[in-house]
């Protein structure tokens, strides 16, 4: 008998249950009970058996913030298929090395742009692929060209005659329960298996240092793909403690302040980007936001400056968390003083959890002294889904996965974040390889070398500044460069805000990029226009 002591879907289903007609969801408008949802949730499950989706098969998923996206995870989740939830701004190479490493039973996207569609780039893919893919969703209306695509809006209705006695998984302690993906540090995103009672227990955790309840109004800004606003502890746990979830359309200021009004919302989770937006429109809103009592933020660093303002201004307090897809989560807690919270990065979720600061031979350094971050714990994974090597990359010997974070302790034990081991550019949140750039526009024809570094940017922290040497007479603008790398399948957040047209790129060693030479000539280059040319 599998132990479902710590098992998130029999821990939603009871809340489903319990709260009945107390408000579960907020999307578009649309006010969704727990009873409500417990239907929709169901009567999906039972659409999924229809379609001989089963325990452990891979639904993955790249929608908008929208019930129909909580329904078919909640579903996913009810009955022992894994959620995969994929970032909409991922393209063409991104969703192809998903989908070969995780095998989905399930896709749902949406119809997209003339941009792109990744319908289309599904439609494409099974051409040319056998894969066990055996339900295509679309939200929207499929194009006539395209073959077996149910609506999605359709699949996650209610129904008139729900299941009278619904289908629950029974779970085991190490059965996968979400497949969350890496940031992207270090290349493409790897599937990370997350295992049921570690993953359960750390949203338990979680929720009871953010201060959930039955009470709380929890607003999803960032993208509901993302881990923290779906497990840290954000929507199953708010939901797990039969409170409310508000899902934001867009990630615009206007739009969550307004939604914090009209809903009272009480709990959030931003990264310092968009709190720096809260704080240039707070002035221009006149709605009562007195209801938010808490701000929690990650992703990246928050300066101490925005961290006081926004408690001032707000009236809130800020939780700061540190954390990854991989498992270790670190807080803040509101009982810290405004030093730690403001500064600080946070301390281990859980007493089990194992954090060493490491210098580069692996040797503990200090307490005060900067090294990378290792860590293992209940909740943190030992492995890559499908990815030996990486798995052999990332984890020591004794099982430490080496976070890449370069960090310092205090007498303490809380966190400071102090940058990256590795040279990943982190946009807002959003952390991608520079090298996976690099290797893209080396392809073009006018290109004969190139480097990316990070720059420093007000809103979003860092963008990529991208530093490239042309072929004989060539020329190249930071647009049609952009668009050649948009059309190679980067993701949006991973082009180039700066385009500079140099001599040669500076190396070192065996031939490494000398990226510290380049971000200390990016520092020069602060003002300077978007595509600027280095000479002599």
């Amino acid at each position: 008998m599998a132990d479902t002591s710590f098992c998130l879907n029999r821990q939603i289903a009871a809340s489903l249950r319990h709260h009945a007609d107390t408000p579960a969801l907020v999307s578009q408008g649309e006010v969704i009970t727990y009873r409500q949802l417990n239907n929709r949730v169901f009567s999906t499950v039972a659409r999924l058996q229809a379609a001989q989706i089963q325990k452990g098969d891979r639904v993955a998923y790249q929608l908008p913030n929208a019930a129909e996206a909580i329904v078919l995870m909640l579903a996913s989740t009810m009955l022992g298929a894994i959620p995969v939830p994929v970032l909409h701004a991922y393209r063409e190479r991104e969703l192809e090395h998903l989908l070969n490493k995780t095998r989905p039973a399930v896709v749902a996207v949406t119809r997209g742009n003339r941009r792109f569609s990744s319908a289309q780039f599904i439609e494409r893919y099974l051409n040319e692929n056998h894969t066990g893919i055996k339900l295509k969703l679309i939200d929207g209306i499929p194009a006539p060209t395209w073959q077996e695509w149910q609506q999605l809006s359709d699949f996650c209705a209610p129904s008139a005659d729900a299941p009278a006695a619904p289908y629950l998984a029974e779970m085991g302690n190490d059965d996968p329960a979400m497949m969350l993906l890496s940031s992207g540090t270090t290349g493409l995103p790897k599937p990370i298996a997350r295992l049921n009672s570690g993953y359960s227990n750390m949203i338990a955790a979680a929720s009871e240092v953010f201060g959930l309840s039955a009470e709380s109004v929890y607003l999803a800004v960032l993208p509901v793909s993302h881990g923290f606003v779906i497990n840290c502890p954000g929507i199953l746990g708010t939901l797990s403690c039969g409170g409310t979830v508000v899902l934001a359309p867009d990630t615009s200021a206007r739009t969550a302040l307004a939604l914090i009004s009209a809903h009272q919302v009480t709990h959030t989770t931003l990264v310092p980007a968009l709190l720096d937006q809260w704080m240039d429109k707070i002035g221009d809103h006149y709605a009562s936001l007195d209801s938010l009592r808490y701000i929690q933020v990650g992703g990246s660093r928050i300066s101490p400056e925005l961290a006081a303002q926004a408690e001032s201004r707000l009236n809130i307090l800020i939780q700061q968390c540190y954390g990854m897809s991989e498992g270790l989560l670190c807080f803040t807690h509101y009982t810290d003083d405004a030093e730690i919270r403001h500064h600080s990065q946070g301390r281990p979720l859980l007493p089990d959890d194992e954090i060493r600061i490491v210098d580069p031979e692996g040797e503990p350094v200090p307490v005060g002294e900067s090294g990378e971050i290792i860590t293992r714990g209940p909740y943190t994974i030992t492995t890559y889904f499908n990815d030996p090597v990486a798995t052999s990359r990332s984890f020591t010997p004794e099982g430490f996965y080496r976070t890449g974070d370069l960090a310092h302790l205090d007498a303490a034990g809380n966190v400071y974040i102090d940058g990256r081991v590795r040279d990943a550019i982190n946009r807002g949140g959003e952390k991608f390889s520079p090298e996976e750039i690099e290797e893209l526009i080396k392809s073009h024809p006018s290109v004969h070398d190139a480097a990316c570094v990070g720059m420093p940017d007000r809103q979003f922290g860092e963008v990529s500044c991208l530093f490239v040497v042309l072929n004989d007479h060539q020329q190249l603008q930071l647009p049609e460069c952009r668009q050649y790398l948009e059309k190679k399948g980067a993701a949006q957040f991973k082009l180039p805000e700066k385009l500079v047209i140099t001599h040669a790129i500076p190396r070192k060693g065996i031939g490494k990029v000398d990226r510290v030479s380049l971000s200390a000539s990016v520092r020069q280059l602060s003002g300077a226009p978007v595509t600027e040319m280095i000479t002599g």
